[in-house]
């Protein structure tokens, strides 16, 4: 994963109002797996992408 899409995940998040526990919670992760995903040192799975996108109200192609 670049580090483009890593903080475009993290801004993802801060523009839905969430804090990391909250959309962690509610993608059924770890905030600690968030934060690897927003701080780009963990590789983020298309589920995983998919249902972010859906969580965080944004389309996968912005």
């Amino acid at each position: 994963m670049s580090s483009f899409t890593a903080k475009m995940i993290k801004e993802a998040r801060i523009n839905a109002n969430l804090s990391q526990e909250e959309a962690a919670k509610a993608l059924g992760i770890t905030d600690r797996t968030l934060r690897y995903f927003e701080n780009n040192q963990h590789p983020v799975s298309v589920d995983n992408l998919l249902n972010m996108a859906k969580l965080y109200k944004t389309d996968v192609r912005e």
